[in-house]
Parts: structure tokens; sequence; C-alpha cells
């Protein structure tokens, strides 16, 4: 009878501990939301947790991934149109909700184009670069491409731009800017 009252009171204190590595040994749903930059949901994102745990975000951006254990993670995020996610999240307690902001092609040539605007040359490289890599036959982020390139003298690559979506040259800007691409003018 000893025997038993012992085992049983070692296996409620092994049910029961509150030592700090107990939340480690167990295994709990993460929650999530995803946004776009602009703060809207964004439904359909897909999500996953160290290469195996897939989920998709429903129509109120939430997405929920069950079974993870504490600790860090590496999570990757993707939608069409959105520059895809990578990075490393700590997982500590259950009730951690992880609020994902995802840059769509536009969000990217838009904030490419505010760098121009403000004479960040470099930094509208960089972003109209992401903005192609995510919607590489989008006409704005092109065309974008074309005016970032042409203001850093990268004037072959800016002709090239205007080339693959086949502007029409009669346009007044379309034209202008390939004017100045041909003379090899930045501004």
């Amino acid at each position: 009878m000893k025997y038993i009252v012992s085992l049983v009171v070692a296996m409620s204190l092994v049910g029961c501990s509150s030592a700090p590595g107990a939340f480690s040994s167990r295994a709990h749903p993460l929650e999530g939301i995803v946004y776009t930059a602009g703060g809207a949901v964004l439904r359909g994102a897909h999500i996953t947790l160290d290469g195996h745990a897939s989920v998709w975000s429903d129509s109120d951006g939430r997405f929920t991934i069950t079974r993870v254990r504490h600790g860090e993670h590496r999570l990757h995020a993707h939608h069409d149109g959105y520059e895809p996610m990578t990075r490393t999240v700590r997982f500590a307690r259950p009730t951690d909700v992880l609020h994902l902001r995802m840059r769509s092609a536009d969000d990217l040539a838009q904030a490419s184009q505010q760098a121009l605007d403000r004479g960040g040359t470099a930094e509208a490289e960089q972003l109209i670069a992401r903005a192609l890599a995510v919607s590489p036959d989008s006409i704005r982020v092109r065309y974008l491409a074309a005016i970032v390139y042409a203001r850093a003298g990268r004037f072959d690559e800016a002709d090239r731009m205007l080339d693959h979506v086949g502007f029409d040259s009669t346009l007044p800007a379309v034209r202008l800017l390939a004017e100045r691409i041909a003379k090899g003018e930045s501004r």
C-alpha cells in the first residue's frame, strides 16, 4: 500500500509540475494573424513551421499550428503577390500570438518611389529589385524600375524594363522616359 501511495504522489508531482522546463516538454497550439503592410488581414497565406507544419490563414488572417513546443522555430510565410517571409520565432508561452506583416509588390514599388523622391537611389534600387522578384511582369513595377534604373545611370536595364512589357511609346510619360534613357539622362 505504501508503494502505491508513493507512486500516485510521484505521478501527481510530475503531471502538475510548474518547474521552468515543464512547458518545454509539452506541445501547445501557436496562433497568429497575417496582415498586409497597410494593416488589412491577409487571407490565404501559406505558413510553415520548421519546414513541416503547414497551415493557411483564414478569412480573418488567422492561423493555428497545433502541437508546437517551447523554443525557437523557423517560420516561413508565402502568398502570391507578396514578398515571402522567413524568420526565427521564439514560442515562449501558450498565450503568444504572432503578428506577421507581408509586403506586396505594390507596397515595395511605392516604398521604392518614396526612396527615389528622397534621393535614395540605392535604397530605391534594392526595393524595386524586391518588387520585381515578387511580381516580375507587373507593368507598374517595370515602369518604376525603368525610372529607378535610369536615375541610377543604368540605361540599358531601364530600356529593357520598358521593352519587356511593350509600353506604348506614344504615351507622353513613356516617350519622355524613353527619350531620356536614349540620351543617357537620369532626370
